[in-house]
């Protein structure tokens, strides 16, 4: 497993509620780009106080959440994972379940770039990935 993979495994996944743990280890001009999807988070947040205000908004959509990872595609300074959050939101109550994917781009040991996706041909293709040869990933 390369030093890339085991970074984003524990950013991905981090259970650190006050988001401090989960900020160190991104660059301080990180880039997390929310912008394809359909979601009152959508957009471009810059830097660390981006990633807060974006997972503050993000959690505060959700009474309950959780987070499995379920693929990760490991290549080299480029990790995509693919996941499932199940919960409840916070306004309607209802049940919830969606698979997401993230492309994480890491340099110098910090993530740079996330970008996030509905799906995984969509990931793959933002980080040059063929879909063909992660077709079982």
């Amino acid at each position: 497993m390369s030093e890339n993979l085991d970074l984003v495994r524990s950013i991905s996944f981090e259970r650190d509620d006050s988001g401090e743990r989960y900020v160190e280890l991104f660059d301080p001009a990180i880039v997390l780009d929310n912008s394809t999807l359909p979601a009152p988070t959508a957009g471009v947040y810059r830097g660390h106080e981006g990633l807060r205000q974006f997972r503050r908004e993000w959690l505060g959509a959700f009474e309950t959440h959780h987070i499995d990872a379920e693929r990760f595609i490991d290549a080299g300074d480029v990790i995509v994972v693919g996941y499932r959050v199940t919960g409840r939101g916070m306004a309607s109550g209802a049940a919830v379940e969606m698979h997401r994917w993230n492309v994480y781009r890491v340099r110098n040991g910090l993530v740079i770039r996330i970008e996030i996706f509905e799906t995984k041909a969509q990931a793959l293709e933002a980080a040059g990935l063929s879909e063909d040869a992660h077709a079982s990933s």
